[in-house]
């Protein structure tokens, strides 16, 4: 098997950001307040929006063997895969080196009015940058499967597999990221390589006619985090015909990846309140949401994410027609990779309060003014400092609930409805293992409720699928220090196909056909929750597939 997949685009952004990062004298001709500027905001419309051209070409080559020994099922394959990026801005980024010289010398003028720029001095800070990543990967791996012995109730069946893995990152940023001169826009660098095998063990157990237990065990071997082994064990059993009861328990490991180990000095602007200052002055600049400069950088002294699940459920045949499966899943996690820029502040105001310190090496702060000094209020934010850490613990459980009905109508065809509803129970977070427990269920990112529910009509070569997806509500960062809610989203898509021509499939479809935007966050510099919610509105397609 062979892919290959070739795209190009274009992305548009807001003009470039600045953060403080400039002064104006109070003798300069353009200054109107005679005094030594220091701190000032404005984005520099004057060059343009940011505009990113990007091609990305993406190969996967599949190849493998399998066959049968008497009983036995084998299985090896070999797949790589390679994607490659390559980035260029067409507009709209500035150089903090040449504006500051603009600045001093008069030729830019950030105020405007009578003393217009010189466009001149802003072709001079404005330039091109360019990125290019690429990754690779690498996987043999192999497996058999087959019957061991018969026992009263059925064969004793097993499985044994391994799996070798290798893959490499490198996204390199444009050399002015890496000297810090680009105004207000993100970058990222990183690389890193890693190699792991992996070998597995599985074996069904048939204990009664209509109970099966299932005991695996999985070894893993990181050249960069060491190893694990974690066993599962689960068991279905099926009383009645159209009754089936399943359970599972098990543990699991998830190094970091790549990214999040050799990620380099990345710029970020994140949204942010200072919870420092805020208390302390109420001034709107400290108290309302406001975009600051982050180094973010990825942290190699990640320690792998753990966890253990349990699971409960069942699913039920009603009759010919229609299915409803429930289940309950509970998972344990520790060591759980994320990253809280706004909790740092949290963290560092919680300090202060307590001794009057501050995270200096974290959190860099401009000197103090002799006002600020006189009233024992910190310096504004410079920058901080931010990388992934390692949550104590995370604790979570639920539901998920499905129905399905199928009816065929001779004159009409064939419809199916399904729905598929998750419900989250509790979302408990420490952040170590000292601090205490915070329920986040229902708040940040975290709806408590997500349901999708589905029409689908066959009749011949023909079909249609109609879907509605719905995302319930949230609140909104609580460290902004407001109230917020995040209302629910609601999309359909639909889609048609065709199955008329010999070993071809043809669709064409619209999702979020109604162009729904996504709610509002004020906790995003986007203004949306882009982990949660996609900004694509409407969206129409058309594909053909071919089998051979």
């Amino acid at each position: 098997e062979f892919q290959y997949q070739h795209n190009t685009g274009s992305v548009s952004g807001a003009p470039s950001p600045s953060f403080n990062e400039f002064s104006l004298a109070a003798d300069n001709p353009n200054n109107p307040f005679d005094q030594d500027l220091t701190q000032f905001r404005r984005r520099f419309v004057e060059a343009g929006p940011r505009v990113f051209d990007f091609v990305t070409d993406n190969t996967r080559l599949l190849v493998g063997l399998k066959g049968m020994m008497g009983e036995w099922d084998w299985e090896v394959g070999y797949n790589k895969s390679r994607s490659q990026s390559v980035v260029d801005s067409s507009s709209g980024f500035v150089r903090s080196d040449l504006i500051q010289q603009a600045l001093d010398d008069g030729s830019f003028n950030p105020f405007g009015g009578v003393l217009a720029s010189n466009q001149a001095a802003v072709d001079n800070f404005t330039t091109d940058v360019h990125r290019s990543g690429v990754a690779h990967t690498d996987v043999f791996d192999g497996k058999v499967s087959g019957p061991i012995m018969e026992m009263p109730h059925g064969a004793l069946s097993a499985a044994f597999g391994f799996e070798y893995r290798q893959e490499d990152i490198r996204d390199t940023p444009d050399a002015q990221f890496a000297r810090r001169v680009i105004v207000g826009t993100e970058n990222t660098a990183a690389t890193g390589n890693r190699s792991q095998w992996s070998a597995y063990s599985e074996f069904i157990v048939p204990v009664l006619e209509n109970l099966d237990v299932q005991v695996a065990v999985r070894y893993e071997d990181y050249d960069d985090f060491g190893t694990t082994t974690n066993p599962k064990i689960s068991a279905r059993y099926q009383p009645m015909d159209n009754l089936m009861l399943r359970a599972s328990w098990g543990t699991a490991f998830r190094a970091p990846s790549l990214v999040q180990t050799g990620l380099g000095a990345t710029n970020e602007s994140p949204t942010l309140i200072d919870s420092v200052r805020c208390p302390l002055t109420g001034a709107e600049l400290d108290c309302g949401s406001s975009e600051y400069i982050a180094n973010f950088s990825g942290n190699p002294d990640l320690q792998p994410e753990q966890s253990e699940s349990i699971n409960l459920g069942g699913v039920w045949q009603i009759n010919d027609n229609m299915n409803i499966g429930l289940d309950y899943w509970n998972y344990d996690l520790t060591d759980v990779i994320d990253k809280d820029t706004q909790g740092l502040l949290v963290q560092e105001a919680k300090l202060f309060a307590a001794t009057g310190q501050l995270m200096g090496d974290v959190i860099v702060r401009e000197p103090q003014t002799v006002g600020e000094a006189a009233a024992g209020i910190p310096g504004r934010i410079s920058f901080i400092n931010d990388s992934f850490f390692n949550v104590g613990s995370r604790k979570t459980d639920g539901f998920d609930f499905d129905y399905s009905y199928v009816r065929d109508i001779e004159s009409l065809g064939k419809f199916k409805f399904g729905l598929d509803w998750t419900h989250v129970l509790s979302f408990d977070e420490k952040k170590t293992p000292t601090s205490q427990t915070e329920d986040l269920n229902g708040e940040y990112r975290r709806p408590e409720d997500r349901w999708s529910t589905s029409l689908d009509w066959a009749r011949g070569d023909w079909g249609a699928t109609a879907r509605v997806i719905y995302i319930g509500e949230f609140k909104d960062n609580k460290d902004l220090g407001k109230t917020r809610t995040v209302n629910s989203m609601t999309t359909l898509n639909l889609q048609a196909r065709y199955m008329g021509i010999q070993d071809t499939l043809i669709t064409v479809g619209m999702d979020n056909v109604f162009d729904q935007k996504p709610p509002y966050s004020a906790s995003e510099f986007q203004g949306y929750e882009f982990t949660t919610h996609s900004p694509r509105g409407q969206f129409a397609y058309a594909k053909v597939t071919l089998t051979f």
